[in-house]
């Protein structure tokens, strides 16, 4: 119930399904993209820059979100942030921009669907 142990109680709940206003995936995008600049040098960093490049490139041209080697190396530490086992995930109320519904199709490797104005 309380906000600041947002990331405990998901980590906790482990939901298949995941339901969230777009302010918290951009809070979401925020964090990971802060881990991922600290993070940046070495192999780690080019690993983690080319995961990233590659999966987006795939997202925007073929719709396409999964990358086996880059799922399996950087982007599992993100799930398991999250429980691990994020099937879909949806988000309504407002509009959510772009570059965030791609990244977070990137970092959780699931489909992603935005229901504001589809009624």
């Amino acid at each position: 119930g309380d906000i600041m142990k947002f990331k405990d109680d998901v980590a906790f709940v482990k939901p298949t399904i995941f339901v969230a206003v777009p302010r918290i995936y951009n809070r979401i995008v925020e964090g990971v993209q802060k881990q991922f600049s600290e993070a940046n040098t070495g192999i780690k960093g080019c690993l983690i820059t080319n995961g990233t490049g590659s999966k987006l490139k795939n997202v925007q041209e073929n719709g396409e979100y999964d990358s086996f080697f880059y799922d399996w190396l950087v982007f599992s530490k993100v799930k398991e942030k999250f429980g691990g086992r994020i099937r879909m995930m949806v988000t309504g109320s407002a509009p959510i921009k772009k570059d965030t519904f791609e990244f977070m199709k990137i970092i959780m490797s699931c489909p992603f669907y935005e229901g504001y104005g589809q009624t």
